[in-house]
């Protein structure tokens, strides 16, 4: 949850240090034109956080009896998002290049432990 609100920080500081570089002039072709993808990833990143925060206060207020499987979802949720924005997580130094068998390997366990119940599940 932490690595998904630090991407959101540094992806909205990015882009406030472009469009204020653009300035009122250029505003609309930088929005435009340049910095569409950044925009567009941190609108994502911004989307992907407030379901991160939403689930986590879920967890904290569902019954009981769920917990142990909301969170074995909730936790497969931020690896699939760590793990589809990995080389942006190494090249902005979030996660460390020594991790990424690790997070491949957690996220794999996951899916293998929540396939058996994901009929239970549904």
């Amino acid at each position: 949850h932490y690595l998904l609100k630090q991407r959101e920080v540094k992806l909205y500081t990015e882009l406030g240090k472009k469009m204020t570089a653009a300035g009122k002039a250029g505003t609309y072709d930088s929005w435009m034109f340049e910095e569409s993808d950044l925009i567009q990833h941190a609108g994502k990143a911004f989307g992907e956080r407030l379901m991160a925060d939403r689930f986590a206060l879920t967890l904290d207020t569902c019954d009981k009896d769920l917990q142990p499987i909301l969170t074995k979802i909730f936790n497969l949720y931020l690896s699939a998002i760590i793990e589809k924005n990995l080389s942006w997580f190494v090249i902005s130094g979030l996660v460390n290049s020594s991790d990424i068998s690790n997070i491949k390997s957690h996220s794999a366990d996951l899916c293998a432990e929540l396939g058996t119940q994901s009929l239970g599940i549904w």
